[in-house]
């Protein structure tokens, strides 16, 4: 077990630091601000930050399976919106 947590944790790592960048990098390119997405942005960035630091520094030293399917089912959810999460809060799609 100790063999799987270790991968689990890595990616935790890996997955939480990859939507941190593409939340950071993303560009409006002409759309719309919304200071709630912005803030709901915000939000999720220090918290996916704050995970892999926390790991790291050994703060963080036991995961589990659904932990990492999460942070995975994030990743994939953020990636296919290209870091656009009112796109991805939307109801409705176009």
């Amino acid at each position: 077990m100790h063999i799987l947590n270790r991968l689990l944790l890595w990616i935790n790592i890996i997955s939480y630091l990859l939507i941190f960048w593409r939340l950071f990098h993303y560009q409006r390119n002409g759309a719309r601000f919304r200071l709630c997405i912005s803030f709901f942005a915000y939000v999720i960035m220090l918290a996916t930050l704050s995970i892999p630091i926390m790991i790291m520094t050994g703060y963080i030293t036991q995961t589990s399976i659904p932990h990492s399917l999460m942070a995975l089912t994030l990743l994939v959810a953020i990636w296919s919106s290209r870091g656009n999460l009112s796109r991805l809060l939307s109801s409705s799609h176009k």
